[in-house]
């Protein structure tokens, strides 16, 4: 049986004192001993049956073809990320519907895909390592200054 997440936490912390120190995460609310995660990893005792960096490496090289697909056939989105990122959606999820006004771009979209949406900066940074390599760099020269400038801005803030 599931018990609430903060319920399970507190009871955890009850039954394992060298845990009340740790910094506890909810990961999700699934069977109660899959719940704690604290800053080294998943809790040790546990076996999740899980090869999660397979199936991350599976996901990452499915989103590089489909951002590669994208930016290679649809000029405006190597010059905007939002656009990037709502293609990439679109293009993947068959279930997301999209419409559009004047003002306003809505993505309508089942509850049930929401856990397996894509971070937009997943999808930015499989753009930046192929314009790393000089392929799909931004069609409008001013882009990419911007993004040049950017770049020198941020170099320069985390230095310090």
């Amino acid at each position: 049986m599931i018990k609430e997440p903060n319920r399970f936490l507190k009871d955890e912390l009850r039954r394992m004192p060298e845990l009340k120190n740790a910094n506890l995460i909810t990961v999700r609310a699934i069977k109660q001993e899959h719940i704690i995660r604290y800053g080294f990893g998943y809790h040790p005792d546990i076996d999740y049956g899980l090869d999660i960096e397979e199936e991350y490496t599976r996901n990452l090289k499915e989103n590089k073809k489909l951002v590669e697909e994208i930016l290679s056939t649809w000029g405006k989105s190597r010059n905007n990320d939002v656009l990037l990122y709502f293609e990439f959606l679109r293009t993947k999820f068959e279930e997301i519907k999209v419409t559009s006004s004047k003002e306003y771009v809505i993505f309508k979209f089942p509850k049930k895909i929401i856990k397996y949406l894509n971070s937009p900066e997943t999808i930015t940074r499989i753009r930046r390592k192929f314009n790393e390599k000089g392929l799909y760099l931004p069609t409008s020269e001013r882009v990419l200054l911007r993004r040049m400038k950017r770049q020198k801005v941020l170099a320069k803030y985390f230095k310090k």
